[in-house]
């Protein structure tokens, strides 16, 4: 079994509104706060900022922090039973030592739940 495409996915939801919606379609979500890592304080971009602000949308969460499995268990949280992560992508990263950059050289899916999915989480 293959893992979706995270273009794809992403493409496919907002083409459905727009069909849905006709030519003058418009962000339906609200853009007040930028999804961020609950964990890191950073902010998502690119593509994953587009996902997020969709996804919260389209589920009704309106809590713009978002983080990982690991990262919530680190923090002492967990997951309710029953939640679904929504998939992003995330680089993969290496560092040259000649030079001292370091380079994306791809990208790898990542899964992430929204801060209202997990118990355990100090506000």
């Amino acid at each position: 079994m293959t893992k979706p495409d995270f273009a794809a996915q992403t493409a496919s939801k907002i083409a459905a509104m727009m069909e849905r919606d006709g030519i003058n379609w418009v962000k339906p979500w609200s853009a007040v706060a930028a999804p961020l890592n609950a964990a890191t304080g950073k902010g998502y971009r690119g593509a994953n900022n587009l996902l997020l602000s969709l996804a919260g949308w389209l589920t009704g969460m309106d809590d713009a922090r978002w983080m990982g499995f690991h990262q919530a268990k680190a923090l002492g949280a967990s997951v309710r039973k029953g939640e679904k992560a929504i998939r992003i992508a995330s680089p993969m990263a290496r560092h040259d030592e000649e030079t001292g950059e370091t380079k994306v050289f791809g990208f790898r899916s990542a899964c992430v739940f929204n801060i209202s999915q997990f118990d355990g989480v100090d506000e």
